[in-house]
């Protein structure tokens, strides 16, 4: 059965493959988290977001697979893989993000709609009490510094393949990052790079913007922050927290 994980809002997933995942364990290479690419595995994640929020799964040529649109301003998610059956996830006791239990499910699986989530560059903190499986510990970050606005183009713009697409945001903090994605409604390719937070604009040559498929489409941008840690039985986890705001265009 396929778990939450690949379908977390605002998160960006690449599977080497159609298939699903061989387990909820975070693979190197394998993802891309709405705002960092990578480069090592990790076992736990604990993910904040908020905004216009959706989740795409895609496969290796940028196809799109699956796409999720979560109704809530906010979401916090935590998933803690078994180390020795990463195919499961482990309970790891009340874990809290700034404050509040988040809410486990049948599958160990923490997902906590309408969670808060800061935006005002205040420390965001995860505690994770531990269980039997997993280690203890307590850990925060800081950012995002505000909430990211889509500015340009115009909701349901009717967008030239022929010429660049400009896109404009309201400017972030040179410690987040920003990833920007266009995904076709009708699935194929998309388009996607991940910028410095404190850049503001971003053209889309019609070279490329040729490549998606003409209909509507949707920009997403999210902007936040990172932090990836060790827990004391040698894991690796990750902590995200970003704001994501979105605009439906027609590509024509």
């Amino acid at each position: 059965m396929v778990k939450h994980a690949t379908l977390l809002v605002g998160i960006v997933f690449f599977f080497a493959s159609c298939s699903a995942p061989q387990g909820p364990q975070i693979k190197k290479g394998s993802f891309t988290y709405g705002i960092i690419t990578l480069d090592t595995a990790v076992s736990y994640s604990l993910l904040a977001s908020s905004g216009n929020a959706e989740g795409f799964v895609f496969d290796s040529t940028g196809t799109v697979k699956d796409t999720l649109v979560w109704p809530t301003e906010t979401l916090a998610t935590a998933y803690f893989a078994d180390v020795a059956d990463t195919t499961r996830w482990q309970p790891a006791g009340g874990v809290t993000f700034n404050g509040p239990a988040l809410p486990i499910d049948s599958g160990n699986a923490y997902f906590y709609p309408g969670a808060p989530v800061y935006l005002d560059g205040r420390s965001q903190v995860w505690n994770i009490p531990g269980s039997s499986s997993v280690p203890a510990f307590r850990d925060s970050l800081q950012g995002p510094f505000e909430p990211v606005n889509l500015s340009a183009p115009s909701n349901a713009a009717n967008v030239s393949e022929a010429s660049d697409l400009n896109i404009s945001w309201n400017t972030g903090n040179s410690s987040e990052t920003t990833l920007l994605i266009v995904i076709p409604s009708a699935g194929g390719q998309g388009y996607s790079d991940e910028i410095s937070g404190s850049t503001s604009s971003y053209t889309i040559p019609s070279a490329s913007l040729s490549e998606i498929p003409k209909g509507r489409a949707t920009i997403s941008i999210s902007r936040g922050v990172y932090k990836i840690g060790t827990a004391s039985n040698g894991q690796s986890y990750i902590m995200v927290v970003w704001s994501n705001d979105t605009r439906d265009i027609n590509l024509q």
